[in-house]
């Protein structure tokens, strides 16, 4: 709980650097670290990334933070009788310069009766939880500049959503 504390608060004060960042890399990076952790276990992950657009614009050190937490709460989520998360991303005419990216797990549909209380400090639903995993994460998205949703899939898991900015065609 120190060490999501400190990420939330040091997060809120430090400056932002938005650069480049390769998604495939960053997801590659972030399943590694939780391996280490041995939270990913013998969990399926696929990933269906974009390939035309293969980077999303933020600040390295909150993008991170933002996959290490949702695909941690993904993967304490998911249904063990079906070990399944599926990472993809694609880009939407209709939003220039914007990248759509879903964190799908098969886990027990996430309950929605406050939908901003779960992104709040100190709010858990796990008994052993801190309350900073999506807190960490929200803070994440918007100070890059994005959106971020959380949706049950009725029988079949929960969904995270999120809206990332992406380097322009002529960046």
């Amino acid at each position: 709980m120190v060490a999501d504390t400190k990420t939330f608060i040091e997060m809120s004060r430090r400056a932002m650097h938005l650069e480049p960042i390769l998604l495939e890399e960053l997801i590659q990076k972030t399943v590694g670290r939780l391996n280490m952790k041995k939270s990913a276990g013998d969990i399926r992950i696929d990933t269906a990334l974009e390939k035309t657009a293969p980077f999303i614009l933020g600040d390295p050190a909150d993008m991170d933070a933002l996959f290490f937490h949702l695909l941690q709460n993904s993967l304490e989520a998911v249904d063990p009788a079906n070990p399944h998360i599926r990472i993809s991303s694609a880009t939407n005419p209709l939003l220039p310069n914007r990248m759509q990216i879903e964190i799908f797990n098969t886990g027990i549909p996430i309950t929605l009766a406050d939908p901003e209380k779960l992104f709040s400090p100190f709010y858990s639903t796990k008994y052993f939880g801190s309350g900073f995993g999506l807190a960490i994460a929200h803070l994440a998205v918007k100070r890059n500049y994005g959106r971020l949703d959380i949706q049950p899939v009725l029988g079949k898991g929960t969904k995270v959503l999120m809206t990332l900015p992406s380097p322009g065609q002529n960046d």
